[in-house]
């Protein structure tokens, strides 16, 4: 048996494990956890964040809570919902076992565990129930942390805009500026300007758009078709284009050929937290790597080139 555990309660489980039967593991790091998740065959999670942890393990679970005769009762009472794990509010029905309250007794425990070790039927239904919450958290291919971040920064960035960028208390600058960018000002007028987005020629629409989302992790934000002119235009990107510069994807429905890129376009830009891996995965899967990933030649950056569907260049830049 592993019970995994957190810093500020692990001396006090511990304590309470070593009268428990088998031996118990006590694991204090979070990292040894989720190896833990993968040799364990059913787990016991109260109700919490935990079960979206195990359900993208794909580890079957059954659910306990306990609290106080008091709190339940007056849980019992303003409760609206039937299901509180947060697996069976997103599928929207009671796939994980809910033990609350007066119900959470060892007998129904024990029981609720064993059948979910021993019935293969069941685990089944785990296991197709957990793929459809991960399909369901990564909407447009995006992973739910990198959505939860955008959140985060719209928050920050609606913030920034309600109190006025001169309101906000800073201690220390967000950014170095070098003497040259002190030194030039704006024209009167700009101040309001900002780069919305930068419009690429697709011939695939649909490869393109593969490839920015699933490869690149950015989502689609807008798309739609225009026929008296024969053309879709597709917006994606890492934010919501109110705060964030995009890419404009444009499909010429006539076009069959493979445009000509020219001379003049450079590359579009990506920062990455780790170019060597990201190349892998992107190698993996098939897309072209013209610039292999490794230290600039005349700076200590480390990049590497991509090429989308359409052949355009990216950038991939190393950022901690």
């Amino acid at each position: 048996m592993a019970v995994p555990t957190v810093a500020t309660v692990a001396g006090m489980v511990t304590s309470a494990a070593r009268a428990w039967p088998g031996a118990p593991i006590i694991i204090r790091r979070p990292e040894v956890k989720y190896d833990a998740f993968a040799a364990s065959r059913v787990a016991l999670a109260a109700s919490g964040s935990v079960a979206l942890e195990l359900a993208l393990a794909k580890l079957p679970m059954v659910v306990g809570y306990r609290l106080n005769r008091l709190t339940e009762g007056f849980l019992n009472r303003v409760l609206k919902v039937r299901q509180v794990n947060l697996v069976n509010l997103l599928l929207g029905r009671p796939l994980v076992c809910e033990l609350l309250g007066h119900n959470c007794t060892p007998g129904r425990v024990a029981a609720s565990v064993a059948e979910l070790v021993r019935n293969e039927r069941v685990r089944a239904a785990h296991y197709e129930g957990y793929d459809e919450v991960r399909r369901l958290l990564e909407i447009g291919g995006v992973p739910p942390s990198l959505r939860a971040a955008d959140q985060v920064l719209d928050i920050v960035a609606a913030r920034r805009r309600r109190l006025g960028n001169h309101s906000l208390p800073m201690e220390e600058p967000i950014m170095a500026m070098t003497e040259t960018a002190e030194a030039t000002k704006p024209m009167a007028g700009t101040e309001s300007m900002r780069l919305l987005h930068t419009m690429l020629r697709v011939r695939d629409l649909d490869a393109s758009l593969k490839f920015y989302t699933e490869q690149l992790g950015m989502k689609l934000l807008r798309k739609r078709d225009y026929p008296s002119g024969k053309f879709t235009l597709a917006f994606v990107g890492y934010g919501d284009e109110a705060d964030n510069t995009v890419i404009e994807l444009t499909h010429n429905w006539d076009q069959a050929e493979p445009y000509s890129l020219g001379s003049a376009f450079g590359h579009l830009a990506v920062g990455v937290p780790d170019v060597y891996r990201t190349c892998e995965r992107l190698a993996a899967a098939g897309v072209k790597i013209p610039r292999p990933a490794g230290p600039m030649a005349h700076g200590g950056s480390v990049i590497a080139f991509i090429e989308d569907p359409d052949g355009y260049r990216i950038e991939l830049v190393q950022r901690s």
